[in-house]
């Protein structure tokens, strides 16, 4: 089922040069959601994960930034739900629990629940809270985040072939000074076994070149 889109939202896909069918889903979605903000932009060469989001966030306008990875699921109701959230609290981070579930049979492996207390309402950094969250907990992901667009702009550009959310997110989360926890999964993670963080080790994610 497809999302819900309120009519402030924009959403732009990248086509890292895939080899597959995306291009035609995300026409047919295009199509879906005639009346909606809905761009496409399409690469001439593979450029992985950590640039696309540059050039999504080069190519965005946004005052929030939502960056949702192509093989994951969103909750139909997200959009609404985190919009509603940003427009009357304004925080600098909304974060939200996700549940996940394997590709090939569908099965849910497990409910993710932030250690954030107390949830739905607006909460100011609390020393180290966001921190140990992204860190200790293992809360280090993007896609259950929504970040103030002007932290990730200031961003420096990090060259990592993967894992490449435990080192971006840490340093977003320390630029927070107020944040909103919903406790709603709003993001269904999907494990399969041709994912590049299956295959690769973390041993081969350390070449981190700053550009």
């Amino acid at each position: 089922m497809l999302p819900n889109l309120p009519d402030e939202a924009e959403v732009i896909f990248y086509d890292d040069a895939s080899p597959d069918n995306s291009y035609q889903i995300i026409q047919h979605f295009q199509d879906t959601y005639s009346g909606s903000h809905i761009r496409l932009i399409r690469g001439q060469h593979n450029v992985g994960i950590t640039q696309v989001r540059h050039l999504l966030l080069a190519a965005s306008s946004a005052d929030y930034i939502w960056f949702v990875d192509s093989d994951d699921l969103v909750a139909t109701d997200a959009p609404a739900r985190l919009l509603k959230i940003l427009n009357r609290f304004t925080p600098d981070v909304v974060l939200f629990d996700y549940d996940v579930f394997y590709d090939d049979s569908g099965t849910l492996k497990s409910q993710e629940s932030l250690s954030i207390a107390p949830s739905n309402t607006l909460l100011r950094n609390s020393g180290n809270l966001l921190y140990r969250i992204a860190i200790l907990d293992g809360r280090h992901y993007f896609w259950n985040k929504v970040f103030r667009r002007a932290l990730i702009h200031a961003l420096p550009d990090l060259m990592i072939p993967a894992y490449e959310d435990i080192t971006y997110t840490p340093m977003l989360l320390n630029q927070c000074e107020t944040f909103y926890y919903l406790p709603v999964s709003l993001v269904h993670y999907r494990i399969w076994g041709q994912s590049i963080v299956q295959k690769m080790g973390l041993g081969q994610a350390y070449g981190i070149q700053a550009t």
